[in-house]
């Protein structure tokens, strides 16, 4: 692997510098401002994840409260009420998907979506 070019350095006023073209410089300068625009986009997308987390975490506090697993149903239950307790639930799917979310390290996207499917979701 080559080495990058180092830029010639020289001391003006006593302090170290570095000569740039114009041309160097300028395009220094761009990247700078792709920078700070991104650290910027990158601080707003951490805000609206924590939001979305706590959100998330309040949804899956509130199911967790009103959800009843058909085997905990009681013995009384109306005859068209469903008898087999090994069948998947959909509220048990639902809470188990936002926990293992929860659980999951931090990504982008959200959930169900992939990264690069912008403007889904």
């Amino acid at each position: 692997m080559s080495r990058r070019p180092e830029p010639p350095r020289i001391t003006f006023g006593g302090k170290p510098a570095v000569v740039l073209t114009p041309e160097d410089y300028q395009s220094l300068a761009a990247a700078r401002r792709q920078v700070g625009g991104q650290a910027t986009r990158i601080k707003v997308l951490r805000r609206e994840l924590a939001d979305a987390v706590a959100l998330l975490a309040e949804a899956e506090a509130q199911l967790a409260d009103h959800h009843r697993h058909p085997a905990d149903a009681p013995a009384d239950a109306p005859a068209d009420a469903p008898a087999d307790a090994a069948a998947p639930c959909a509220g048990c799917g639902l809470l188990e998907s936002v926990r293992e979310w929860m659980r999951a390290p931090q990504r982008s996207g959200a959930p169900g979506h992939s990264a690069a499917e912008p403007g889904t979701g």
